[in-house]
């Protein structure tokens, strides 16, 4: 018989979307994940994804738990903000003078977003997603 799983709970502090960079919504809720999850990233936070972007991989309405202290490598899903304000998740590449923020979506129309050291932009990591998980039990 499988032992049961502790319980520990992570803040679920706003959205992100997984399409256009905007400002996140900011909510307040906790909700549970397996301990042994929290325990390896006890600085980890949810969010609650919203649109399509990065639907081959994360579902709309699913929480992905961010690692604000685990650098993204490339091709990892991060969250960024753009420009101080705006926050994005995308898979992230990184050449030499080039980051790409990819997205992985079952429909057409996404696009990456392209910035160069020499563009006037600054870009911010709020983390590494680690683990995601529905937002309800399946009907």
């Amino acid at each position: 018989m499988p032992s049961q799983s502790e319980v520990a709970y992570a803040p679920l502090l706003g959205r992100v979307h997984a399409g256009d960079a905007q400002e996140p919504d900011v909510l307040d809720e906790r909700i549970p994940l397996p301990a042994e999850v929290y325990d390896a990233h006890p600085s980890a936070y949810f969010l609650q994804v919203e649109g399509q972007c990065m639907s081959r991989v994360y579902p709309e309405g699913c929480h992905i738990l961010i690692d604000p202290s685990q650098e993204p490598r490339n091709g990892s899903i991060a969250v960024v903000s753009i420009d101080g304000s705006d926050y994005v998740m995308r898979r992230l590449y990184r050449g030499a003078t080039t980051l790409v923020l990819s997205p992985d979506s079952w429909e057409d129309g996404f696009e990456d977003i392209v910035i160069r050291d020499s563009d006037d932009h600054t870009v911010e990591f709020h983390g590494t997603v680690v683990w995601f998980q529905s937002s309800k039990e399946m009907e």
